[in-house]
């Protein structure tokens, strides 16, 4: 094999060890296992899972699970009142698996995927398989044979609000997966772009464009009670770039709102990684192919 050939080979094997994969477990879910008492979580970001578990003591769930647009939640301590979960948390799921600890029984995680406008607690009741379906109104307490689980969702944090004319809002986006939300008001309530795809580009908040030819994989969602504007991002270009929107009146004069996406550093740090691999390897070569 020639010395470059070596190199070549060497290069490869260095860079496929450059970046390794990382996989993390998922935490052992939080037994609920205590008769008359409760468990609590808090729920403080979009995106945030919460894994709680129904012991073999308790291995039944009040309200019964059931899986996709038919799961319902309690929105009282004792489960006296029960209604829809999508009702309640409208981008929250629910699922079931086999007890993974020691408890055994059943884990159940909620995944709430968007923060609701108001702040929103919902609860469950681990009980003995066969226990009385009856609703025992005993206040906001939990009933004395069954524990309890409640889980708060804080409120989605307030937008700023672009309503001023000839004002420029400016906001920033620095890291990956991540949004910022503003909310077009007052008078200037309408967004343009209308279109959600496009965007307007730099300063002069002038050129449409598409939005993901900027940023890609970025997108723009609107939260109809609220009007806030969501722009989320899921990967950092490789410049950083200024996305604008027009907040107008019915006469087209304009609030604006400048988004500033940081660029990404991953691709300089993995550039700059490899060429110094490279060059050790290379230095190395020379003093085997020297020696």
């Amino acid at each position: 094999m020639s010395l470059l050939s070596r190199v070549a080979v060497l290069s490869v094997v260095a860079l496929s060890f450059e970046m390794p994969m990382m996989l993390a477990a998922d935490p052992e879910a939080t037994s609920c296992e205590t008769e008359g008492s409760s468990i609590s979580f808090t729920v403080e970001k979009a995106g945030h899972v919460v894994r709680f578990n129904c012991p073999s003591t308790l291995e039944e769930i009040k309200p019964a699970y059931e899986a996709g647009d038919s799961t319902k939640v309690c929105t009282t301590a004792d489960c006296s009142n029960e209604a829809a979960l999508k009702d309640v948390l409208k981008s929250a799921s629910l699922a079931q698996a086999e007890g993974s600890g020691s408890s055994g029984g059943n884990d159940f995680t909620l995944t709430v995927d968007a923060l609701p406008e108001a702040e929103t607690s919902v609860f469950f009741l681990c009980q003995r398989t066969g226990a009385s379906r009856s609703a025992r109104r005993l206040g906001t307490a939990v009933p004395s044979d069954k524990c309890g689980v409640h889980i708060l969702v804080k409120a989605a944090p307030q937008a700023p609000v672009c309503s001023a004319q000839d004002h420029t809002l400016e906001l920033q986006i620095t890291a990956a997966n991540s949004d910022t939300s503003f909310v077009c008001g007052g008078t200037f309530n309408v967004i343009k772009p209308a279109n959600a795809a496009k965007v307007l580009q730099g300063d002069s908040c002038e050129t449409e464009v598409d939005l993901v030819s900027l940023v890609p994989h970025a997108s723009r969602s609107a939260l109809e009670q609220s009007g806030q504007i969501k722009l989320s991002v899921t990967d950092l270009p490789q410049q950083q770039q200024k996305l604008c929107y027009r907040c107008e009146d019915s006469s087209q004069k304009a609030c604006k709102v400048l988004v500033t996406v940081s660029a990404s550093h991953t691709s300089d740090a993995a550039r700059l990684t490899a060429q110094a691999a490279l060059g050790a390897l290379l230095a190395v070569a020379g003093l085997v192919y020297v020696a």
